[in-house]
């Protein structure tokens, strides 16, 4: 038999490491990549698991339900990182788990955080709490903005494509 390493799960990076934590915490954090993953934990924060990219699967949102209902994603905060975030929120509300978001400014991942917070694990808690918000809002305020200078008729439209997910 090979053996298995700690770290790695063909479905989410770390979530080995990470499951006792995110039953007990009652909460996973979702980032990008690996290095995300292993700056979280090096910083104390151990609930954290990595989709290895922007897109999440059916195999990890089913993992992700069975440890804990709720989720908070850290993905890049940049343009890409937002639209990722939006596809991986219905995804994860139509399976019935509870989406926030963390979004910090300046574009930092959250291993930049942690260096930013000199690996501080109260810190860099405080800095996800103060930044993170329900998923839906990131949802309409994402599509209102890509209407924000057209017509009330266009904004309408960008509420019934956020209206699906809500």
């Amino acid at each position: 038999y090979a053996k298995v390493s700690l770290t790695a799960h063909p479905l989410l990076y770390g979530l080995p490491l990470a499951y006792e934590s995110i039953a007990k915490q009652g909460h996973v954090i979702l980032v990008e990549g690996y290095f995300d993953v292993i700056a979280m934990h090096q910083a104390g924060i151990t609930n954290v698991v990595g989709s290895m990219g922007t897109a999440i699967t059916e195999n990890q949102i089913n993992a992700i339900a069975r440890i804990t209902k709720n989720v908070i994603l850290f993905l890049d905060s940049d343009k890409a990182g937002t639209n990722a975030m939006i596809r991986c929120i219905k995804d994860l509300y139509t399976a019935g788990i509870n989406v926030a978001v963390c979004i910090i400014e300046n574009n930092m991942d959250p291993a930049d955080l942690c260096k930013a917070m000199n690996f501080d694990s109260t810190a860099i808690g405080m800095e996800i709490k103060s930044h993170t918000k329900q998923g839906i809002e990131l949802v309409i305020n994402s599509s209102v903005e890509r209407y924000e200078n057209i017509a009330t008729i266009e904004r309408t439209r960008a509420l019934r494509t956020a209206m699906p997910i809500i």
